[in-house]
């Protein structure tokens, strides 16, 4: 059981990194179950009961499928979650375990914690559960090993690393020495407060909030010639990922205007390629972002765009 003898600072990497020396993992997949039995935590597969399986519940527990039962040293999981999702869910709590200030948390009860340090814990899981599944020393020698930045290689390193596509971006995005970032946008979203509580198999509520499409934003802005232009904002930034050495942050809501290439991907349903200006993510540079973009799928309505900028340092091979 980590106790805080073993604290090594605030760097959930630290902890990852301490936790893989014991480990000679050649090649991908990296087997998360077996790091889980190193720790001494059994893995449980659980499975509501009938009355209760609801598709509202499927839908909860398939976004987190995994709790760490500390005292009980044992992972219980959802048993009909995805795959990969399980996967990465079983990293997040393995994360969760060896970092000594996680210990106390309860994943019930999130009420009881303050949220920002609730959701800086949960980043730091995250953050962890990812350099396990996809372990830097193998995963950033695999980025180094090509030569262009684009989501078929995400697409591979998916497949290769058996990681959903969304966290493989992540990673890639986070740990690639040149100048990209991944961008994940949706269409406007309006909370709904809804009195509905759903009970998992421990008979704990789960508050589900529905999210249904706002009204789109309009903006005018000005144009040349002294007339003014109307600007249609239809999607926003859901979240960003970005590399070390990329000059802007893309906040979250960051409104993306009917005119980008991210929102003709969300109208076609299709793979496009081209540039979006960075205007069209909220920055006042006039630089334009080489970009790929892709529809996320599995009944999502959400774009993910891959956008990077020529890196003249890299080129020069300084």
């Amino acid at each position: 059981m980590p106790h805080f003898n073993d604290y090594l600072g605030n760097n959930p990497l630290t902890y990852v990194r301490k936790l893989m020396t014991h480990f000679n993992f050649q090649e991908p997949p990296i087997p998360i179950e077996e790091i889980s039995k190193f720790l001494g935590l059994s893995i449980v597969d659980v499975d509501p009961p009938p009355e209760m399986a609801t598709p509202a519940l499927h839908k909860a527990l398939t976004t987190v499928p995994c709790w760490l039962e500390r005292s009980e040293k044992k992972i219980s999981v959802y048993k009909r979650a995805p795959k990969k999702r399980r996967r990465l869910g079983i990293s997040h709590e393995n994360t969760h375990f060896i970092i000594p200030y996680h210990v106390g948390i309860n994943p019930f009860c999130s009420g009881a914690d303050d949220p920002t340090s609730r959701k800086y814990t949960e980043r730091e899981a995250f953050m962890g559960g990812a350099a396990m599944l996809f372990y830097p020393k193998l995963f950033i020698e695999d980025v180094l090993s090509t030569s262009s930045i684009s989501l078929d290689i995400i697409q591979k390193l998916s497949a290769r690393y058996d990681g959903s596509l969304e966290a493989t971006a992540n990673w890639y995005a986070r740990t690639h020495p040149q100048i990209c970032a991944i961008v994940i946008a949706e269409p406007p979203t309006q909370e709904e407060a809804v009195d509905e509580f759903l009970q998992d198999q421990f008979g704990l509520p789960i508050n589900v909030k529905p999210h249904t499409p706002s009204p789109s934003a309009r903006n005018w802005l000005p144009a040349s010639g002294g007339f003014r232009e109307e600007i249609n904002f239809v999607m926003q930034v859901k979240y960003s990922i970005t590399s070390i050495r990329f000059p802007k942050w893309i906040p979250p809501r960051t409104r993306i205007p009917d005119t980008s290439l991210i929102y003709k991907t969300f109208v076609t349903g299709k793979h496009c390629s081209g540039e979006i200006p960075a205007s069209d993510l909220g920055s006042s540079s006039r630089w334009r972002y080489n970009a790929e973009c892709m529809p996320m799928g599995d009944g999502s309505s959400n774009v993910m765009a891959l956008i990077w900028l020529p890196d003249k340092q890299m080129d020069l091979a300084i």
